[in-house]
């Protein structure tokens, strides 16, 4: 019996033992996870995965940048507060980004993932995110985006642990930052294509559907979708036989408007037979350079381009009346230049109160 009592209490010492050994193990291996070594460990291995996909796709590998790696690390806490494409309060998630660095030059975009837990190995982790972004239509196309060279991406991290400090708990919250360096010639390029070739190349527009809305049985309008193309829009039009006669927002809501807080569009192309540009339709790209008004336009409604800092060109092509051009549709005095200049190119230094007809 004695015997027997031995090995139990042996065998329980030995049990408790492994058991604290264990739990003392995890909580060494949730604390690594919070260690800049561990951090460093995913992004490399989550470049690696990303180069490895993009070089199947026929694309150029990312260069990796500190800055951005900085800026998304702020993102990443940023996350936790606010989850999604909006920082805590309320700005663009670049907006960061833009005011460090020269904007005219630069592009953001942004992958954003909650994660339930970490698993120690730094690998898993990095797959976990990369297998997550790669099934999804939108984050995949941000991972495989191609316009220049000179393309950064960053990962941040910021976890939190349990209570018990034994686990990383589901505050684990990752962000990208993708940027992208064009060369002064290259963004020229870009705004100073022929509207002819991009008439061509889109002869339909490249608006997802979600992006128009019925208007009674006659007409579409175009609203706020999920998804908005990169750098250049073109709004047709007709949509499924009918003409597109506004670009508005949905319920009157500058949040859910067509195209505002989308820093990802550099130039519009609106089609002849559109007529109105609704209030906020724009209210407060930061991205939009140029955009081009078809003569068929003429009403330009309250706030339409209010906060469009870097919109530096703007081209009519009709007559828009004074009674149905908002005071205060676009920044600076390029609605009073219009009214007595005509129909034209103005241009403008980016946040610059002057336009000039060219």
């Amino acid at each position: 019996m004695k015997n027997n009592n031995a090995v139990f209490i042996y065998s329980f010492f030995l049990c408790l033992f492994f058991f604290v050994r264990i739990s003392i193990m995890n909580a060494q291996n949730a604390e690594s996870m919070l260690t800049n070594q561990y951090k460093n460990a995913v992004r490399q291995e989550f470049y690696r995965l990303i180069n490895t996909h993009r070089k199947a796709n026929m694309l150029r590998e990312l260069e990796v940048n500190t800055d951005l790696e900085i800026y998304a690390d702020i993102r990443a806490a940023e996350q936790r507060i606010r989850f999604g494409h909006t920082r805590p309060d309320g700005s663009p998630a670049g907006s960061g980004w833009y005011n460090s660095q020269n904007f005219m030059n630069t592009r953001f975009a942004e992958n954003a993932r909650s994660v339930t837990s970490l698993n120690p190995d730094p690998r898993i982790t990095a797959n976990e995110i990369f297998t997550a972004w790669r099934n999804s239509p939108g984050h995949n196309a941000h991972m495989l985006y191609d316009f220049s060279q000179h393309i950064t991406m960053a990962l941040g991290i910021a976890p939190e642990l349990s209570g018990d400090r034994r686990s990383v708990t589901s505050g684990s919250i990752f962000a990208t930052g993708y940027g992208v360096y064009m060369s002064n010639t290259e963004f020229r390029a870009l705004l100073e294509r022929p509207e002819s070739e991009i008439r061509i190349a889109y002869p339909n527009g490249n608006l997802p559907d979600d992006y128009f809305e019925r208007i009674g049985s006659t007409a579409y309008r175009v609203v706020r979708g999920n998804e908005s193309p990169l750098d250049v829009v073109v709004i047709p039009a007709t949509f499924n036989g009918l003409p597109v006669t506004e670009i508005s927002a949905r319920s009157g809501s500058s949040r859910t408007s067509a195209f505002g807080h989308r820093d990802n569009i550099l130039v519009v192309y609106i089609s002849e037979g559109v007529m109105s540009i609704n209030f906020s339709s724009f209210w407060y790209n930061r991205g939009l350079v140029r955009i081009v008004i078809p003569a068929s336009v003429t009403t330009i409604n309250s706030s339409a381009f209010t906060g469009c800092s870097n919109l530096t060109s703007v081209t009519f092509a009709g007559t828009i009346n004074a009674n149905s051009f908002a005071d205060n549709a676009f920044p600076g005095d390029l609605r009073s230049k219009y009214l007595a200049g005509g129909p034209g190119t103005y241009t403008r230094n980016a946040d610059s109160n002057t336009w000039i007809k060219q």
